[in-house]
């Protein structure tokens, strides 16, 4: 039997944050403060059972949370009235609305307040949409499919999508409405690493005899994604977990792949894969069961503060980006850690597919989420820059940005040195006012990258031109001149 995963399975970024949040909630409370999630936080029973025998109760209204509790808003994002209604009974809200989601809760909203229609793709009863919908007052037009599409009549409007739509139903619907001759703005907010899922589960299903889908039944993405199997590999099956497998229909299935969606734990992956098979093929290579075992593991290994990580970027706005860093977190890279020039944005320089190079800063964002720093690993080959420079005697370019006692402060690129008064120049100075701003072309006489120094002279290069100039007349005067 050949058994094939398929890429991006599991946990998504906005999935896994809102668990990690949940957990480390009910693991921290103190003094048994109610803990409530509003509705189920990720569409998982192994994983809804077990938040709820550790005290985190599941309720449907905000009505039921007590006065004072602590409520987990899940990653599907609430209205923006429910936000005010918790804040007026003095309900602590842990959010994990997921970024993706939060960013069409602006858009919607902002185009709301401009006046424009809003049009939302997806089903109108899932939790996601009804949240976006309360950001616009609830006036949203919400349309599953392009049938529904069809009775909208209006002049401008603002087209967003559920994040876990099928593509190919968004733009059936973007075809309706634009012979409808509205003008329309239309945003593509379905999730990249939904689209990635579901491209990854298409191409693995046109090759296998059967598919497995694993994940909750009530969830929006794997449902999805079972029926984008079972039109490519009409032997497809959706479980919830390994007590489920249909194993006398596999059995006699030569090539069997599995996917599974952004709501399920590699726990319960590893459980279906385990009672399938010991021995497996995986991508047309011969691996072993544990071989499989550690290849997840390693996915959901977290990188170590000061590790260099390579990722694609996978969304990004002024604020923030996030990238795909193939684990189980995803990265965020702040505007704030970024190597940016002048009145750049993240957008101006990060794109949805780009390869980025990155340091680790920090673990857990508390969020959920990488914190990243393309800024830091600058510095750290800017002081290598620097370093070479001390060593090979050569000069660099630095800025004078701030006067300080006994000098000047220069930064050359991101990193900040020392210029004793000194060493300014090869006269004497009595004001460092007059270098304020200026470029000065120094040497660099001291490196401590441990305890972030470095020390730069003027003077040194200034005496060595004069030398130079010194040298060339000698060169040129003859007896007699």
């Amino acid at each position: 039997m050949e058994i094939i995963v398929a890429k991006h399975s599991g946990f998504c970024f906005g999935v896994q944050k809102a668990v990690d949040s949940a957990y480390k909630c009910v693991e921290n409370r103190m003094n048994d403060v109610p803990i409530y999630t509003h509705g189920q936080i990720i569409h998982n029973r192994d994983v809804t059972d077990e938040l709820e025998s550790k005290g985190a109760k599941i309720i449907e209204d905000l009505s039921e949370a007590e006065p004072g509790s602590i409520l987990i808003v899940r990653s599907h994002g609430e209205t923006k009235q429910f936000y005010e209604d918790a804040k007026g009974k003095g309900i602590h809200l842990v959010d994990t609305t997921c970024p993706f989601v939060r960013r069409i809760h602006d858009l919607v909203a902002e185009a709301h307040k401009n006046g424009k229609d809003i049009i939302i793709v997806g089903d109108p009863n899932h939790p996601e949409v009804i949240g976006t919908n309360g950001w616009c007052d609830n006036t949203a037009y919400i349309f599953r499919d392009p049938e529904e599409a069809a009775v909208y009549h209006g002049s401008s409007a603002l087209v967003v999508s559920q994040t876990t739509s099928r593509i190919s139903t968004f733009q059936e619907v973007l075809d309706v409405l634009r012979a409808s001759g509205a003008e329309l703005e239309v945003m593509n907010t379905i999730c990249s690493a939904t689209e990635e899922r579901q491209k990854s589960a298409r191409e693995l299903a046109k090759k296998m005899d059967a598919m497995i889908v694993i994940g909750g039944k009530n969830s929006s993405n794997t449902k999805k994604l079972y029926e984008i199997c079972r039109s490519q590999c009409p032997k497809s099956f959706f479980v919830e977990n390994n007590k489920e497998l249909p194993l006398k229909e596999i059995s006699k299935c030569n090539r069997i792949g599995i996917v599974a969606g952004a709501s399920t734990p590699e726990r319960i992956i590893k459980e279906v894969i385990s009672t399938m098979s010991d021995n497996i093929t995986k991508d047309n290579e011969n691996v072993t069961m544990a071989d499989l075992m550690e290849e997840i593991d390693a996915s959901m290994r977290l990188p170590h503060n000061g590790e260099i990580v390579t990722g694609s970027v996978v969304d990004v706005n002024d604020s923030q980006a996030i990238i795909n860093l193939n684990g189980k977190r995803d990265g965020i890279l702040t505007a704030h850690e970024a190597s940016l020039e002048g009145d750049q944005k993240l957008t101006d320089v990060f794109h949805k597919g780009d390869t980025v190079e990155a340091k680790v800063i920090k673990t857990d964002d508390n969020e959920g989420g990488i914190l990243l720093s393309t800024k830091k690993l600058e510095v750290n080959k800017h002081w290598e820059e620097i370093t070479e420079a001390l060593e090979n005697k050569t000069n660099i370019e630095v800025k004078v940005v701030r006067i300080v006692k006994g000098g000047v402060i220069a930064a050359y690129k991101e990193v900040s040195g020392f210029i004793p008064m000194s060493q300014l120049s090869n006269r004497y100075v009595e004001s460092a006012d007059e270098f304020l701003g200026q470029v000065l072309t120094v040497k660099v006489t001291r490196v401590d990258q441990k305890r972030n120094r470095a020390v730069f002279s003027h003077k040194a290069v200034l005496a060595e031109e004069r030398q130079k100039k010194l040298d060339e007349i000698w060169e040129t005067l003859k007896v007699g001149d």
